[in-house]
């Protein structure tokens, strides 16, 4: 018999990280067996039909439009098949950049550690640590923080924050003033 296919999902446009529900069908409702959902050819998990359709779930997506189909194999009654393309977009997330500080309030020349810590543990990049305008480090996330070690060499006040200049999936953003 021949087939034809479909794939829908439950939400599109989806932000980066959220959790998709991606249905694939089958026609005719006889048909059984699996189906690999693709991303631009590449499989991105397969689907075992149960009355001709199944669902997978999936939220590792990057930012951008993905071409997605499902490609039914076929099995000894039905022929294989193609779905028509399903263009998933996938727009980046925000985040919040958290400071803090191992003292506050410091005493002159004491050393101290500020560390920034970005609401996505997946966030990647670099973080720029300021005492008002001024850049008093930076340094790579790892597991979405990154902390500097400074002493500041004269009393009195100052303003840091800490800003995380994003990535290709997750947005900058800047910390409170600490």
């Amino acid at each position: 018999l021949t087939t034809t296919g479909a794939l829908t999902s439950s939400l599109n446009p989806a932000t980066y990280g959220s959790l998709l529900l991606l249905t694939a069908q089958v026609f005719p409702a006889t048909a059984t067996g699996t189906v690999t959902v693709k991303d631009s050819g590449t499989s991105i998990g397969s689907i075992t039909l149960g009355h001709a359709s199944g669902s997978l779930n999936i939220s590792s997506l990057t930012v951008g439009s993905h071409t997605l189909t499902a490609v039914y194999a076929g099995n000894s009654t039905h022929s294989g098949s193609t779905s028509p393309a399903l263009v998933q977009v996938i727009t980046s997330t925000g985040s919040i950049t958290t400071l803090t500080s191992s003292a506050n309030p410091a005493e002159e020349n004491q050393v101290i550690t500020f560390t920034a810590t970005i609401s996505r543990s997946d966030a990647t990049g670099t973080v720029t640590f300021r005492n008002g305008t001024q850049i008093i480090g930076s340094t790579t996330l790892g597991q979405g923080s990154g902390s500097i070690t400074t002493a500041f060499h004269t009393n009195g006040t100052n303003f840091i924050t800490a800003t995380y200049a994003g990535d290709s999936n997750v947005t900058g953003s800047t910390s409170s003033t600490l």
